[in-house]
């Protein structure tokens, strides 16, 4: 594969196909100005100074372009490793995963965080109200399993079954000041 970039558990950061691309374009701009250089040279004309300087000039600030740009990149997603940040695509992919679950009627809140190379996550699934606590256990249980088949790197999920709301009954009201 020539592509690695950091997604939510990727591994370096750097864009390998944009990086090949920059290295090609600069050998290009440098054989292209060849021919016309070896011509002068061998037809004993003094070469232009457009012809001599500017691939002086011209390739090695393209090159500190081309690594200012990479290093930017890298950064960018180390300082998101640091502070734990999680792909949103990782995050849209454990909702679907959590809304295959038999039983499961929606979806809440969906937290995921890196701990180290592992991922957890705290996510809220919405349940018929009528069902019991086994078959909400169980729903959850179900949720949770889907949840670790789905993302490669996630050890650990705790799923939370809220109960679907009715005539405007709020179930976590006790909970509402606290948050």
């Amino acid at each position: 594969m020539s592509t690695e970039t950091i997604t939510a558990g990727g591994r370096t950061g750097v864009d390998w196909r944009r990086a090949e691309f920059v290295l090609t374009l600069l050998a290009f701009l440098g054989f292209l100005t060849l021919p016309i250089r070896i011509t002068t040279i061998y037809s004993g004309l003094p070469a232009h100074p457009l012809f001599v300087h500017v691939p002086v000039v011209l390739i090695p600030i393209t090159i500190v372009v081309a690594i200012v740009i990479v290093l930017r990149q890298a950064a960018r997603e180390i300082y998101r490793r640091l502070m734990d940040a999680v792909d949103p695509a990782l995050v849209d992919q454990a909702e679907q995963a959590l809304l295959a679950a038999p039983g499961v009627l929606g979806v809440g809140q969906v937290r995921l965080r890196w701990i180290g190379h592992q991922l957890r996550a705290e996510c809220e699934v919405i349940v018929d109200a009528s069902t019991s606590v086994i078959d909400a256990h169980q729903t959850a249980v179900s949720a949770e399993h889907n949840l670790l088949h789905a993302l490669p790197r996630l050890t650990a999920a705790l799923v939370h079954p809220d109960p679907q709301t009715r005539d405007g009954a709020d179930h976590h009201a006790l909970l509402a000041p606290h948050r």
